[in-house]
């Protein structure tokens, strides 16, 4: 889950933190054991911006690979 303005976002509810913090974008990357998901990596930015295809592949690859780690 990427987004790219956590203010617009309906329903995010750790908004008002975000704010006393400055953040501005949200990415949210599953980790999974088979279909499990085990756990989320968290990632906030300062400034707004929009997915981006290789950067969500590389994150996506990370928490795969962290899954696997649980799995073991």
């Amino acid at each position: 889950l990427w987004i790219p303005d956590v203010f617009s976002q309906c329903g995010f509810t750790r908004s008002a933190a975000a704010g006393r913090c400055r953040l501005r974008s949200s990415i949210a990357v599953p980790v999974q054991v088979g279909r499990e998901l085990v756990a989320a990596l968290e990632f906030y930015m300062h400034d707004s911006r929009r997915p981006e295809d290789a950067q969500l592949e590389i994150l996506l690859q990370i928490g795969d690979q962290i899954g696997r780690v649980f799995d073991r």
